[in-house]
């Protein structure tokens, strides 16, 4: 007689795993803040999910971690549920009718690190965000399309690098394909080196997998094989734990500014060491650097061009466009410029031939409107 309640452990992620695998093709059906009916099925929510933990990961987020949410019960919502928790951190849905001074105390409280919100409580995370220094980005569950069209991260103390939209979230995230097995305490295993007798152990599951790999050579080496791209990557070498992170900054800053087309600020190199530690952790020095390296590619400042507000821009006023701005723009696609032209451009002493544009700042083409049409 079996003397356990269930096959598998009780994870909220095996939930929408099962609907997703029995129930795949059944529609969820909301309507959204913005008004239309949505609709899609289980399968689509928990792609949406895994993309969502995924992107979470990438802005920091880590087991334990608290993840509020400030919305009402739609499809956006309900990926939050199983995309945070699902992940190891903790969903925290703030009740939007208490008082104002209740939900302040909760959220300090909580020491929630990120806040999701419907566009319908805007004003309110208005009034929220100065009185939540705590909280490192309120991201608005809507797309860019529906921003509306007088929000003013002037006002509101937002800035590009603390609100985004659930929409460019998910976009800029990675889609596992793999999660590897379920235990089932129930099922006997088929062939595995942990059982050679073939089906006599209990609790165990195994896919198809490789044992061993073996790989020989070289056998006659005559240095460390250093090839032309490492050597770019690694500018500098420490030779003491102290002079790793004062070297992993200098390569990061330097490869980071070249990705993004503008110089690192601060924040930019604080975030992005967070991914060097946790490398260095795990596997030293170069692993450290490695998945550092990785943020910056999977980062929205290198997939797209972004250019952010000048401090205290107002709806519907006009602005010169920042020459480091205007330069990227003359940039091809699939270049990156040269460290020297960014230090040059940032610091105003000139401006190289191949990144000077071809109109003036004057000229319509390089006045831009912090308003989104």
């Amino acid at each position: 007689m079996q003397g356990l309640m269930m096959n598998v452990p009780l994870m909220i992620a095996s939930l929408i795993r099962h609907a997703d695998r029995w129930h795949g093709d059944t529609e969820i059906v909301s309507r959204t803040i913005e008004g239309p009916i949505h609709r899609y099925t289980y399968r689509d929510a928990h792609v949406r999910a895994r993309r969502l933990a995924r992107a979470l990961l990438r802005l920091g987020v880590r087991e334990g971690d608290r993840v509020a949410t400030l919305a009402w019960n739609t499809h956006r919502h309900f990926e939050l549920y199983y995309g945070i928790s699902g992940m190891g951190a903790v969903i925290h849905t703030v009740n939007p009718r208490l008082f104002f001074d209740q939900i302040v105390y909760i959220v300090r409280h909580a020491e929630d690190r990120f806040v999701f919100f419907d566009l319908s409580f805007a004003p309110l995370v208005a009034k929220l965000a100065p009185e939540c220094p705590g909280v490192e980005a309120w991201i608005a569950m809507t797309d860019r399309d529906h921003l509306p069209a007088s929000w003013n991260p002037g006002i509101l103390g937002f800035t590009l690098s603390n609100i985004t939209h659930t929409d460019g979230l998910y976009h800029t995230a990675f889609l596992r394909t793999f999660e590897g097995p379920v235990n089932d305490n129930i099922a006997q295993i088929g062939a595995s080196i942990a059982d050679t007798q073939i089906g006599s152990e209990l609790g165990i599951t195994n896919v198809a997998h490789l044992r061993d790999l073996t790989v020989t050579g070289p056998y006659n080496p005559t240095g460390v094989s250093e090839t032309a791209s490492r050597h770019k990557i690694f500018t500098c070498r420490p030779t003491t734990p102290d002079e790793e992170r004062p070297c992993a900054e200098k390569i990061i800053s330097s490869i980071g500014g070249s990705a993004y087309r503008r110089p690192l600020q601060p924040r930019d190199v604080k975030g992005l060491m967070t991914f060097f530690d946790q490398g260095r952790a795990e596997g030293g020095f170069e692993l450290g650097v490695r998945m550092a390296l990785e943020a910056i590619l999977s980062s929205p400042h290198f997939i797209f061009r972004v250019e952010e507000l000048p401090a205290g821009a107002r709806p519907g006023q006009r602005y010169a466009v920042s020459p480091m701005d205007l330069a990227s723009r003359r940039m091809p696609t699939n270049t990156l410029p040269r460290r020297s032209s960014l230090n040059e451009t940032s610091s105003g002493t000139s401006t190289p031939e191949r990144w000077r544009p071809q109109r003036s700042t004057e000229d319509q083409s390089s006045l831009r409107s912090p308003v989104s049409t």
